[in-house]
């Protein structure tokens, strides 16, 4: 949890509220940031993604698609995908 939120404070980002849940291995986050202009989010999403840890993440941003990403997987044989 600790290096996710590092990367949203790397950006700047301010995190309006968050959801952390576990049960055994695995946890899931629900992290709500402020959408603000001029953010790579693709790359943001890519550095959550290929925190080893992080098996997948998706983004949601605002009422429209701002496109080329939501869905992502760091997948131990193949890498980074979106």
């Amino acid at each position: 949890l600790a290096q996710i939120l590092a990367i949203f404070g790397d950006k700047n980002l301010n995190i309006l509220q968050q959801v952390n849940k576990s049960r055994g291995d695995v946890a899931y986050n629900v992290v709500d940031v402020e959408l603000v202009d001029g953010i790579d989010w693709p790359e943001v999403q890519k550095a959550l993604t290929t925190v080893p840890e992080v098996i997948s993440s998706r983004f949601i941003l605002g009422d429209t698609s701002l496109g080329g990403f939501g869905y992502a997987v760091n997948d131990p044989e193949h890498g980074y995908s979106v």
